[in-house]
Formats: C-alpha cells, structure tokens, sequence
C-alpha cells in the first residue's frame, strides 16, 4: 500500500518539488543534488536543516476564482493550466498569510465585488500577496486588480481589518495584463505607510510589495552567518553584493568589511535599501556617491560603460555555467513566444529555446502556459550571448521525470536500463532492481498507476510500457513486446537477430500500429527482431520440410542411377569373362 503524502495537495498543485518525501528524505535528496554539482570543484559539507520545516515563508501569493456556481474559491495557479488548486491551508506557508486570504474571500463575497476571470478577462479581484515580518510582527497585504478604480474600497479595507485587526499595512497594486500572480507597475496606498520593517542578523529592513527578501527568515540569518564564516571577511575587504535586493546579505557582511557596494536592477529594491537608516544597525558601513574632481562627462560615461560591460560579461558566463552544470535536468518556464519552428521559453535569468524537434508534436503551446522542460544544450552565441536549447521530446525528460515521481529510482533502488520513445505517442522504458525484494515495475507504476498517470498527464497522454529488464535476451525481448504476448524466441547471438513466434490473434497487437509496437521494442532491446505469426510459422517449417523431401528424394533417385550403372557394369564384367572362358 503506497504511503500518504505529506502534502494532501501535492499531485495537484505541483508548486513544491520535494512535499511528497519527509523532510528528512528532503535533505537527502538537496544534499545529493548538491554534492553532484560541486563535489568536482570542492568538499561539500552537510546540509543544514530546520528544526522546524513547515509554515516559514514570509512570502504568500493566493489568486481567486470564480467557479460555475458561484462560489469563490482561493488558492494556487495548477503547474500545467491557468486553473487553480483551492488551498486554503498550505504546509509552507506561514499560518498568518492563510488565515488572510481566507479573511479576503470573505470580504469579497459579502461585498459583491467580482472576480477576474482570465479566459474572458473580465472581472476586477485578481489575487493578493501577504508578507509578513518573522521578528517584528508586521503585515503587509498587497491586493491586485485589473483595473484601477476599487469599488467598495474603504469598506474592504474597513472589513479585512475587522477580520484580521493585525494587519500593518495594504496597498493597491493594478495588473491590467492577463500574466500569473505579477505586480503591475501602478500602487497606491490604502491604509499605512505602505512598507512593513523586519530584522534579520540584528538590522533593520524596509520591505514593500515588490522587494527581493529572502522567503525564509529563520534560515537565511544561518546561511547569512555561515556565508560570513566561511568567507573569513576582515576589515580591508571590500564587498560586492550582486542581484542585491534591499541589501541584507551586504548589510549584515558590513560589520566586519571596509565597505559594501551592492548591485540591483529593481527600482523598488533600491529605494527601500535607501530607506535603511544606517544609525538603526550598529555597526553598518554608509556609502556616499562621491564625485572626484576634473571628472568630466566624457569620462563618467567610459567608465559607466566599462562597468556595465563588465558586469554584463561576468553576468553571461555565470548564467552559462549554471545551465551548462543543468544538462539533463528539469527546468520550469513560461511561455514568451511560439513560432512556427519554435518555442521560447521565460527560464527566470535568461531565455529557453524549445526547436520543433524538440517539442512533443501532439502538444499545442499557448503564451504565459508554465511547462516543464530538460535542458539539452548550451551553446555560446555570438558577442558571448548563453543559448539555452530545452526539449520535452528527448529520452533525458522521461528518465527526470521518472526520478521526480519514483523514490525508488532517484534513490538508485532501481535502475532505468534503456528508453525507447516515439514522443507524444508512445514510449517503453526497461527498469531493474537488483534488490529481490522490489517490484520495479509495480514501483514505477504506483498503486492503481497513480505515478506513472503523472508521468502521462505531463507529456499530455503519452503512453507508457514499463517492462521488466533481464539480461536474458529472449525473457527481455518477450518483455519489451508487451501487451502482446510471445510463444517463442529464438536467439542469433552472432548477428544479435531475434525470431519471435506469437499466437496468431497476437500478431497485430505486437507490430502495433505502423510497425510502432516492434520499432519501440528493437530499439529498446537493441535487437533486430522479425515477428511472425504461429500459423506463418508452421507454414515455414511444413515449406522448409518440404523443400528438404525434395533434396531427399533427388539425391534418391541419384544414387538409384549410379547402382544400375554399377550393376550393368558387373552383368558386362561377367560376361566378358564367360566368353573367354569358351575361347579357351
């Protein structure tokens, strides 16, 4: 009997990877994908878990719908669809953020104010974003519309209060575009000041709705901490804190450095970071934009562009490292374009090319859809540009697939010996434990195939034959004709050349459609295999029989010609002595 997850949502939404392992199996699996990654460039230490691993993020998005009935329901974007999971309590989230989003469905529901609808992108609620503060308490509620003037706005204010009095303060944010749970450029204010503080390491942050701040505030101050040991940081250093955000990790080294200079491209994030009092953090290093003397235009501008080149350049070669270290694994994206010949992918820090080849042909692709994809190639293109080349059609994609779904397999209990596919339709992969005591292809496929369906439901209904491997190649070919089922097979090690006899009414079934049942299973096995039926079979024998009467029966009548050639040739031997026994 499969165990129960531990996310009761999670072959639904597919928002977390890991929620369907203990925590503890979690870490494992981090810690192996870590130490695959790094272990050729350095020792990687053990992984540092919570004492505590549910309930932490301080970051909680919640879209609401509209179901045919009415009723409103909230909850999380589907991975595959623009419909959503009703969670109204997630494992993850902090306890707080749900407990708000419950509140303003309520509201929403007492006030009449309608709810975005996406396929007819009409309607005015949308969705909001909860950020909490771990250490000072406060609470900031961003509510997203797709339209700018808010019916009933002091009485949803008034009411979402009542409900939740805890609430810091709410803002208004308008997203007219028909995009996932993103903040549109528009804010206003409608109650507070619009920003909540938190301490993280003992300073003080300034957060708004659009500010990069580490999910997880318990452990960031240990990975902050542990950062800072490792990198022995002393007094004469300087710091460079890239894709900063509000500046936290840059803040808390600046204790211990001469001083810090932060990079981010967020307008937001630089504002909030320049709202950090310094006199609030003991111990913070201030930096001040100085202009030197006789630095004129011409100047400022060559070395404004020598530094956005250089940091362009540094920026193309990490990205090309990080997805170069990413092939053969899975990555997540949302469609930005689909051409003709190709898709292109939004993979977060750089783009994703998905060519024809390499898209499943039964799979129709639509802009702003999440899908999953394996990364095939990167290549550098021209002026040092990073291409990122995914497939969801290739062999690499189903074996990741089955890791992600299978323990057993990302656990190496069982084996994937070889993949056949013929994407979109149908593919055949031979898996094998060495351990007697596992079923490989009742693990694969699940209690009443509930892991393999989603495997199926993520390549869109391709069909799947999970076949036993066996090193016995007339078991293992027998194996990978199924459904079908075989009478015999007969074995040319010489040529690697199988002959397999079915039952007659069998025939069709093992050639399958096109010849596809066959091809898959040769290709699988490596084998040449020549299918024939019992009936075809019998003839060929009753045929090959016959031909060899034939030659019996020639050779028969030779060798009667050559014993009266020799017995003639007696009768005349015989006579010829009697005649001249009388001449004597």
């Amino acid at each position: 009997m499969e165990k129960e997850l531990i996310c009761p949502v999670y072959k639904k939404c597919n928002g977390c990877q890991l929620m369907n392992m203990p925590y503890e199996q979690q870490l494992s699996w981090k810690q192996n994908k870590v130490e695959r990654c790094l272990s050729q460039f350095c020792n990687v230490k053990k992984i540092i878990g919570m004492d505590s691993p549910y309930n932490y993020r301080n970051k909680v998005q919640t879209v609401y719908r509209t179901t045919k009935g009415g009723r409103i329901i909230s909850g999380v974007f589907q991975s595959s669809n623009n419909g959503i999971v009703g969670v109204e309590h997630c494992l993850l989230n902090s306890k707080r953020s749900d407990k708000i989003a419950i509140a303003v469905k309520t509201v929403l529901k007492n006030l009449n104010i309608s709810i975005y609808n996406p396929k007819t992108d009409k309607g005015f609620f949308k969705n909001i974003l909860v950020r909490t503060a771990q250490n000072t308490g406060e609470i900031l509620l961003t509510v997203v519309t797709a339209k700018g003037k808010f019916p009933k706005e002091k009485e949803f204010v008034k009411g979402v209060l009542k409900l939740f009095p805890k609430i810091t303060t709410i803002v208004h944010n308008i997203n007219p575009n028909p995009t996932k749970m993103k903040l549109g450029s528009y804010e206003k204010v409608l109650y507070g000041k619009g920003t909540i503080m938190d301490v993280l390491c003992g300073c003080k942050f300034e957060i708004s709705p659009k500010s990069f701040y580490q999910v997880n505030s318990l452990q960031t101050e240990v990975l902050y901490k542990t950062a800072i040991k490792f990198a022995q940081l002393n007094k004469d250093d300087v710091v460079l804190d890239t894709y900063c955000g509000i500046g936290t990790i840059g803040l808390v080294a600046s204790k211990y450095v001469k001083s810090v200079v932060g990079v981010e491209v967020n307008p937001q994030a630089v504002e909030d970071a320049k709202k950090i009092d310094p006199r609030y953090n003991e111990g913070d290093v201030v930096e001040k934009e100085l202009m030197p003397k006789n630095f004129g235009r011409i100047a400022a501008q060559t070395a404004k562009q020598v530094i956005v080149q250089r940091i362009r350049e540094a920026s193309r070669e990490v990205i090309f490292s990080e997805f170069n270290e990413k092939k053969g694994e899975i990555v997540s994206g949302i469609v930005q374009k689909v051409d003709k010949n190709i898709v292109v992918l939004d993979l977060g820090k750089i783009e994703g090319i998905m060519p024809i080849k390499e898209q499943i042909p039964t799979e129709h692709y639509y802009v702003n859809q999440k899908l999953r994809a394996c990364v095939a190639n990167v290549e550098k293109g021209a002026k040092g540009s990073t291409q990122i080349i995914v497939s969801r059609a290739n062999n690499d994609f189903l074996r990741k697939l089955f890791e992600l779904e299978i323990p057993e397999i990302y656990e190496g209990l069982i084996e994937i010996k070889s993949i056949s596919r013929d994407p979109g339709k149908r593919c055949k992969v031979a898996v094998y434990s060495p351990n007697e005591n596992i079923d490989p292809v009742g693990s694969c496929v699940g209690q009443k195939g509930i892991r393999i369906q989603n495997i199926i439901n993520e390549l869109s209904g391709e069909k799947i034959d999970v076949i036993e491997w066996n090193e016995d190649p007339s078991t293992y070919i027998a194996e990978a004709l199924l459904p079908a089922k075989v009478m015999a097979v007969d074995i040319k090690d010489e040529e690697r050349f199988a002959q397999v006899i079915v039952p007659d009414d069998q025939l069709s079934l093992a050639i399958g459609k096109a010849g596809q049942n066959a091809r898959l299973a040769a290709k699988l096995t490596n084998w040449k295999i020549d299918i024939k039926s019992e009936s075809q079979f019998r003839e060929m024998i009753q045929e090959l029989q016959a031909n060899g009467e034939e030659k019996e029966e020639t050779a028969d009548a030779e060798n009667v010609d050559e014993t009266n050639v020799e017995e003639a040739n007696e009768v005349e031997n015989v006579e010829t002595s009697e005649e001249n026994k009388d001449e004597e």
